[in-house]
């Protein structure tokens, strides 16, 4: 798995769901964010779904992120 990168090092370079940690020590927050740029914005955080009240950027609570390992496949899944 990759490790975590933080914000201040660099950013994604490539728009898509990442793993973003909140906050730091006892109180870090792990979560799935989407990175991207709606309305041509500067690429921002966001979690929530698009145009309901849920959707919120999170851009300054991110503190390091890691793009999101690939998922489990079980010995019949297909390769």
């Amino acid at each position: 798995m990759a490790d975590w990168i933080p914000c201040s090092e660099r950013l994604p370079d490539r728009y898509g769901k990442t793993l973003v940690t909140c906050g730091s020590g006892v109180w870090a927050l792990v979560m799935i964010a989407v990175y991207s740029s709606p309305m041509g914005n500067s690429p921002r955080f966001w979690i929530g779904d698009v145009g309901a009240d849920t959707f919120e950027d999170i851009t300054d609570r991110v503190t390091a992120w890691m793009p999101l390992p690939e998922r489990y496949r079980g010995e019949n899944d297909d390769k």
